[in-house]
């Protein structure tokens, strides 16, 4: 009896002790190019954010988040606001799924749209396999952690410039991927590597990396 406590005890310590450690990937399709200046005349800009989550192999489509799928977005968006030079004034505006039947926002949204020069939309998604996530927190669970399971979350970001006559003046696009794995013995390397701050970290080197090209393209002038 003794030794089945002391073995459920160990059991409940390991399981408190789980810990994990997030890699990233590169971000695909950075801009390679050298500086060039390009004059530009201050510019009034709208961002229009959209925030998509899907599961893959349990959603059909990708759906519409009320918020940033990671915390702290607007510092992170404010952080890559400073690779654009030439703007005068700015708004921003986070589309919702139930926006649709919503006509204070709709108007909100389209007056925004009008007052400036350029509509500069911004659309995010966060992709999973609902199926290797389910198998690996299965397995995870079975072997106390003592299994080892990777899951991965990837990350799209597609940008459109679009100017005041509607026309798309730019479009880009990056991509990349935080992949995270559970283990007991990863607990001394999770301090160091956690997933939110691998999250943060593309985000930024995505959205920082559009800008920058943007502002080296004259896009807005």
């Amino acid at each position: 009896m003794q030794k089945l406590a002391g073995l459920l005890i160990i059991l409940l310590i390991s399981l408190s002790l789980t810990g994990c450690v997030s890699m990233r990937s590169d971000v695909e399709g950075l801009y390679k190019e050298q500086y060039a200046y390009v004059k530009k005349k201050p510019v009034k800009v709208f961002f229009d954010f959209y925030h998509y989550k899907k599961d893959v192999g349990l959603d059909v489509i990708p759906k519409l988040l009320y918020r940033a799928a990671i915390p702290d977005y607007d510092d992170i968006f404010k952080e890559a606001f400073k690779n654009l030079t030439n703007i005068s004034e700015f708004e921003t505006f986070t589309n919702r799924s139930d926006d649709i039947s919503d006509r204070a926002r709709l108007q909100k949204r389209d007056s925004a749209v009008l007052r400036a020069d350029y509509t500069v939309k911004v659309e995010i998604q966060r992709t999973k396999s609902f199926i290797t996530h389910f198998l690996a927190g299965m397995v995870s669970t079975v072997s106390a952690t003592l299994i080892p399971m990777p899951y991965s979350w990837d990350y799209t970001v597609n940008v459109s410039v679009i100017n005041k006559e509607r026309d798309v003046a730019a479009k880009y696009n990056r991509q990349a991927s935080v992949t995270t794995w559970y283990q007991v013995l990863l607990v001394p390397i999770y301090p160091f590597a956690t997933e939110d701050m691998k999250n943060e970290e593309i985000y930024i080197e995505m959205l920082s990396d559009i800008f920058r090209q943007m502002d080296h393209e004259g896009v807005l002038k």
